[in-house]
């Protein structure tokens, strides 16, 4: 399962025209984008929101959130993008939730920081 990330990273520009149907983009971007295929992103292009998967290169996967591409992102609609169209890493409440959800952790996920220190003081209180 992807970590949601986020990144202050300078924007960028499609290498190439996607349609509304595209499940990889390629960008021309700087080095700071984010590049683990572990996290996944969001990202502003046009008036859509693209959940994305850290990538290969330059070329970045479509994320699948719960079996539903990350396409036309909260409430925005999938839409054909031009080759140069600008493209920007976003911070969205879905992408705080789990920025923040990844941190704390829970019975399904018992990797998050918070977690871990809590569960850690629960047995340390039972013994």
């Amino acid at each position: 399962m992807a970590t949601e990330t986020y990144a202050l990273a300078p924007r960028a520009t499609l290498a190439a025209a996607i349609t509304s149907a595209s499940t990889a983009l390629t960008l021309a971007a700087d080095k700071e984008w984010p590049t683990d295929p572990d996290t996944r992103f969001r990202v502003l292009i046009d008036s859509e929101v693209i959940v994305l998967v850290g990538a290969l290169g330059l070329v970045y996967q479509v994320a699948v959130i719960d079996g539903i591409l990350g396409r036309g992102a909260e409430g925005t609609t999938a839409a054909g993008h031009n080759r140069y169209a600008a493209a920007a890493v976003i911070l969205t409440p879905a992408g705080l939730s789990g920025i923040i959800a990844a941190a704390i952790g829970d019975e399904e996920n018992p990797n998050g920081q918070l977690f871990l220190i809590w569960r850690l003081l629960k047995e340390l209180n039972a013994t």
